[in-house]
């Protein structure tokens, strides 16, 4: 993954406060280069949309900050996946998730293109 010199630029001047690690985007769980740049700069790191990929990974990191939670993407995994993990007292807990998530194939193919 490249880092690019405005970002390093933005951390190393107290101008960026939080990180992002968008794992749909990024084609996968490769977050190496956010988590470290975090902790060489005291940084907090925060996950973008779909909580249903996020989450797991997302219990490993230290300077998690939060996951962002938005009620689309959460209403299209709830309505395609199985085992979806629901707030509990205004947090989500990995702990929750029974046996990950299963999609539903049957509602999953009216969208397929």
């Amino acid at each position: 993954m490249k880092v690019g010199r405005a970002i390093v630029a933005g951390l190393a001047g107290g101008v960026v406060m939080t990180g992002l690690a968008w794992i749909v985007r990024q084609l996968g769980i490769d977050m190496n280069a956010e988590m470290m740049l975090g902790d060489a700069y005291s940084v907090g790191l925060s996950t973008h949309t779909a909580p249903l990929l996020h989450l797991p990974a997302a219990a490993a990191i230290a300077r998690l900050t939060h996951l962002k939670y938005f009620h689309d993407h959460v209403r299209i995994e709830d309505m395609l996946f199985d085992d979806v993990v629901r707030p509990r007292d205004g947090m989500l807990h990995p702990t929750d998730v029974q046996h990950g998530p299963a999609l539903r194939k049957s509602v999953a193919e009216k969208y397929a293109i």
